[in-house]
């Protein structure tokens, strides 16, 4: 079956790379290991 790719609000990215948040672990944990980097999408509007 082929991976699929998630789109990603800005809110679960500044969870991913702000290691002061709450969920960051938890949130890393999941992208890293059940979603894949390569898996996730960001919207133009995500972007700016």
């Amino acid at each position: 079956m082929a991976a699929q790719q998630i789109i990603c609000d800005t809110d679960v990215m500044i969870d991913y790379f702000d290691e002061k948040k709450a969920r960051h672990n938890e949130t890393k944990h999941i992208i890293e290991n059940n979603i894949g980097l390569d898996n996730i999408l960001f919207s133009a509007i995500t972007k700016l």
